[in-house]
C-alpha cells in the first residue's frame, strides 16, 4: 500500500515539475536563460537576457511576461513588478531561482574550523545566510543568531547567557551567523 502512495505521489511531483505554462501574456514577452546576455533585449529566446538583476532593473509594464528557460538556475534575487507574469519557457524541468549569488555546496566557499565537532565558516561575507535546505526538504538548517547586549553575544533565549558558537550548534547543520560590522 504504501509503495503505492509513493509511486503516486512521485507521479504528481512529476507532472507538477514538468507541466507546460498555458500563460496569456497581454504585452511583451521577454525571455531570461543561463546562456543570455544583459545587454540583449531578451525580446526571444535566442536574445535572452542572462541574470535576475537584468530583470528586476528591467522597465516593464504591466501585461509583459518575464519567462525563464526550463532546466535553468538563477542566482541572486528578483524584484518582481506588480502586473507582470512571471513563468517558464522550453522543456524540461521548471527553472530554479537561488537567492544566493553562489553555489553554497562549493568547497571554496567554506573553511574548517574545528575537526569535533566538526563546524566549518564561511570564506564570503554575507547579509544572511537564510535557512538552507538540502535533499530536496530532507534535511534543514537551524539558524543561530547571538543577541550582541551590552558590548557582547548572548544567547537569544536567554540573554544572561554568553553565547559560545560551541556549546550552542549540537545539531546537525546548524548554522551561526552574525553581522561583526558593529
Amino acid at each position: 500500500m504504501f509503495n503505492e502512495i509513493e509511486k503516486r505521489a512521485s507521479e504528481l511531483k512529476n507532472k507538477i515539475l514538468l507541466s507546460s505554462d498555458n500563460l496569456k501574456i497581454k504585452g511583451k514577452v521577454y525571455y531570461v536563460s543561463d546562456g543570455g546576455n544583459d545587454e540583449s533585449d531578451g525580446l526571444t529566446p535566442e536574445t535572452a537576457w542572462k541574470t535576475l538583476g537584468k530583470v528586476s532593473s528591467a522597465n516593464l509594464s504591466a501585461g509583459d511576461g518575464v519567462l525563464f528557460r526550463r532546466g535553468d538556475i538563477f542566482r541572486g534575487t528578483v524584484n518582481t513588478q506588480a502586473g507582470v507574469t512571471y513563468g517558464a519557457f522550453g522543456e524540461g524541468d521548471k527553472p530554479k531561482l537561488y537567492g544566493w549569488d553562489y553555489d553554497l555546496a562549493s568547497k571554496d566557499l567554506w573553511a574548517k574550523v574545528s575537526d569535533s565537532p566538526a563546524i566549518y565558516k564561511m570564506t564570503k561575507k554575507i547579509l544572511d545566510v537564510g535557512t538552507l535546505v538540502f535533499n530536496e526538504g530532507e534535511k534543514h538548517s537551524i539558524k543561530l543568531i547571538p543577541s550582541y547586549i551590552r558590548g557582547k553575544f548572548v544567547c537569544r533565549n536567554d540573554e544572561s547567557k554568553e553565547f559560545d558558537m560551541r556549546k550552542e550548534m549540537v545539531r546537525n547543520l546548524d548554522i551561526y551567523w552574525h553581522f561583526d560590522e558593529i
